[in-house]
């Protein structure tokens, strides 16, 4: 039995209408507006860097002695800092 949790997601995804899988910049687009409420702790600052030319970004709080490198899978092709920007915080935040 699915959790209240996965319920609402999957209700969610229904209501918004998924894009299909031949439309990736509508996904992309998608999956970033998805979790656009979700916010990064105060706490942590953003600074946006290109890496080689691949489009990167660092999470920061404080003085940090120690670095996660978070690479979201999904294929490479979905998911971005956008998308997991509250993941992400919550895991420099708690320096996890």
């Amino acid at each position: 039995m699915s959790s209240p949790e996965n319920l609402a997601m999957h209700d969610m995804l229904r209501k918004r209408g998924i894009p299909t899988g031949d439309d990736l910049p509508g996904m992309r687009t998608f999956f970033d507006s998805m979790y656009a409420d979700y916010v990064v702790p105060a706490s942590v600052k953003r600074e946006k860097v290109s890496a080689n030319g691949v489009d990167a970004e660092w999470f920061r709080v404080g003085n940090p002695n120690a670095c996660i490198i978070f690479s979201h899978g999904g294929g490479y092709v979905l998911g971005s800092t956008t998308s997991h920007q509250a993941l992400i915080g919550e895991l420099a935040d708690q320096r996890l």
